[in-house]
């Protein structure tokens, strides 16, 4: 090596790394593109002429048949999932009970007789019919608590429905995200292995020690390692939309990339408004208010008391004369005056109203929390995409290209396909993020599908005691 040359070498690695360092800064800080030029450089594609940060999948047409859109997904789940399934089914079971709580009492048929044996006769023989006369408006105040609860049963189904919506949205964002990560992961294994590639050519020149060959070598095994768990990831994720639509023993389609769409303007009070005004579950509880209103005229009709008609007619064995009674009875409200009835039902009214209210208050604290976490999250990912990630490719390319030319070491590509690596990780995370965070909003917080519990059904003439009458 001539006089100077490792003077020179050392010159032009420093002078490297300050363009590089004043290229990310000059992109970071907004101001214009600082084009750099390394004469007798050719750029290899594959690893310094990558286009974009992440490249992005196809967006296939609309009037492509293979694949399945966010809106698809909706529509298959709505339509498959059995948590809809069974709070249809509640709705028809609070309709039954409608029915049932407004039918009259039966009437009743018996035999009688008397004075049987007298004068060696079969005495007064014959038969009664009686009815039961419910008083005071008793079924139709049976019928107006009940239809509050269908009513609140048809907006279980609405609720139901939108947290199907939420949850399908969310995997399917879950699948897009790791979808991203897969390709982010091939890019990565390709650039390692040109890393590698480019240190054993480096080696055979003597220009570095074994260990940078190593040292390489292990990052493109880690790279290849991280690909294959990022695919399956993806697998798994797409193996979870199809089980949530109904499609688990079928291959999907390929996902329409909504992450192309810009991420929605959400203000504060037109949210809340909407979500307060609109929201299934405060729906719900608004009719069990109702309901309960309802319930406390029910309790108070309660102490009107029924009357009982009762008419028979009998033969007299004795004087062959035919006999004929009628009945009118009604209990006396002495002891239970329903009191008790009417203390439990305004109790009842009071715990709902304060339910509502305090549904209400947790809606809005949930609301303030979920679009903090989208606003952040859509902030930080207009930065990722604007300013970070454009600075971080741009490094990675400036590094790479010095490394092939022998003018770096390994440590220092090392570090920035790192920094690259977790740039990129971050800005999928946030995007993940802040669509999930949309779903839940827009889905009126209502959380991901559950399991509906039997005792969400409206009660039936077996456990209602006295409001049957």
């Amino acid at each position: 090596m001539f006089p100077g040359a490792q003077l020179v070498k050392s010159f032009a690695i420093k002078a490297l790394t300050l363009w590089a360092v004043l290229a990310a800064w000059n992109t970071l800080a907004g101001g214009e593109e600082v084009a750099l030029e390394f004469p007798g450089v050719e750029t290899e594609l594959g690893v310094a002429g990558v286009s974009e940060p992440i490249p992005l999948p196809p967006i296939a047409s609309p009037a492509d048949d293979d694949q399945l859109t966010l809106a698809d997904a909706e529509s298959k789940a709505t339509a498959f999932h059995p948590a809809l399934r069974a709070a249809g089914a509640w709705v028809r079971a609070a309709h039954g009970n409608w029915v049932q709580v407004g039918l009259r009492p039966n009437p009743e048929i018996g035999y009688a007789g008397e004075e049987i044996g007298d004068s060696g006769t079969a005495g007064k023989q014959g038969g009664f019919i009686s009815q039961e006369l419910v008083t005071g408006g008793k079924l139709d105040l049976n019928r107006a608590v009940a239809m509050r609860e269908q009513a609140a049963a048809e907006q279980r189904v609405e609720l139901t429905r939108w947290q199907v919506v939420t949850t399908v949205r969310k995997y399917y964002f879950e699948a897009l995200a790791a979808e991203r990560a897969v390709t982010l992961a091939h890019q990565l294994n390709d650039i390692a292995t040109q890393s590698m590639s480019v240190s054993e050519r480096r080696l055979k020149a003597m220009d570095v020690p074994k260990t940078t060959l190593l040292q390489s070598q292990i990052e493109s095994e880690s790279a290849a390692l991280v690909e294959q768990q990022a695919t399956e990831r993806y697998s798994a994720a797409r193996r979870r939309l199809a089980t949530a639509i109904g499609n688990q023993d079928q291959e999907l389609p390929k996902l329409e990339d909504v992450f192309a769409r810009p991420l929605p303007e959400l203000e504060f009070e037109t949210v809340r408004d909407r979500v307060l005004h609109d929201s299934p579950e405060l729906a719900e509880l608004r009719f069990a208010v109702d309901r309960a209103r309802w319930a406390v005229e029910r309790a108070t009709a309660g102490r009107v008391p029924n009357v009982t008609v009762q008419a028979g007619a009998q033969l007299d064995n004795v004087t062959q004369d035919t006999i004929a009674n009628v009945q009118l009875s009604l209990p006396i409200p002495l002891y239970d005056r329903k009191q008790g009835a009417i203390a439990q039902a305004c109790g009842e009214l009071a715990a709902a109203q304060a339910a509502l209210e305090a549904r209400q208050l947790a809606i809005q604290e949930r609301l303030t929390i979920a679009l903090r976490d989208y606003k952040t999250a859509r902030e930080r990912v207009a930065k990722y995409t604007a300013k970070i990630l454009p600075a971080a490719k741009e490094t990675l390319d400036l590094i790479n290209t010095g490394y092939q030319q022998g003018e770096l070491e390994y440590a220092q590509v090392y570090n920035v396909q790192q920094t690259y690596a977790a740039k990129n990780l971050s800005y999928l995370q946030d995007l993940e993020t802040a669509w999930q965070q949309w779903a839940e909003i827009d889905g009126f917080l209502v959380g991901e599908v559950v399991p509906i519990s039997i005792d969400r059904v409206s009660q039936t003439p077996e456990n209602m005691g006295d409001r049957r009458y």
